[in-house]
């Protein structure tokens, strides 16, 4: 008796592998998509861009300065008359600055750590009797600064910006700066930290002199 051929569809869907055969071609399988995988993954990274050489130390003197200037070009204009934030005292009393409307030598030194630049404001203060001088710190915790201070003994005004609003203001970054403003609020210097000390020294005591004689 005849049988009818089994459709091409029905015969692929009974076809079923023998047991012996499944382990085996399962390990196969494992190690060819292993192996495409690594091949993959190898050559993405035979294509990372290689380090650059270590900078010398002229090279990262330079890189410095160039990330200097820029962030230098937001620096308030000397000049302007600012509209500053007002920041805290000692004792959490609101100030104003200028101080008492008069010529203030503002030292904005964020983690109030830089004693040689506190100690040319104090020659500043010292010198000139009439020019009120401070500094103004924004560390986070400003318990363990006033003890300094106090230990110090020193006569320029301490002042805590909180939340950091008068540094963004005056354009403060990461190093001790300088300014000088007026008592109408008008910014009459302020101190490119890439210049070398005696400039600075010089240019505020200028700044200073000019301002004292124009009031």
């Amino acid at each position: 008796m005849n049988q009818e051929p089994i459709p091409r569809r029905q015969r692929l869907t009974s076809f079923r592998l023998p047991y012996w055969l499944v382990a085996p071609l399962t390990v196969v399988a494992v190690v060819f998509v292993g192996f495409k995988v690594g091949t993959f993954t190898s050559g993405r990274m035979l294509r990372v861009r290689p380090q650059p050489p270590p900078q010398s130390e002229s090279e990262r003197m330079k890189q410095r300065a160039r990330e200097a200037q820029l962030l230098l070009r937001k620096d308030p204009k000397v000049g302007t008359r600012l509209s500053l934030p007002p920041i805290e005292d000692l004792q959490g009393n609101s100030v104003q600055l200028p101080l008492q409307d008069s010529v203030t030598a503002v030292l904005y030194d964020r983690a109030c750590c830089s004693q040689e630049n506190i100690g040319i404001l104090e020659t500043h203060a010292s010198a000139y009797p009439t020019l009120k001088t401070c500094v103004v710190f924004a560390v986070s915790d400003p318990t363990k600064v006033w003890e300094e201070i106090r230990a110090k003994g020193y006569t320029s005004t301490f002042l805590y910006d909180r939340g950091s609003e008068l540094g963004r203001a005056l354009n403060a970054i990461g190093v001790a700066r300088l300014y000088i403003i007026g008592g109408d609020g008008t910014l009459l210097y302020v101190e490119d930290p890439t210049d070398p000390p005696e400039k600075t020294i010089q240019e505020a005591k200028e700044a200073v002199e000019k301002a004292l004689q124009e009031r």
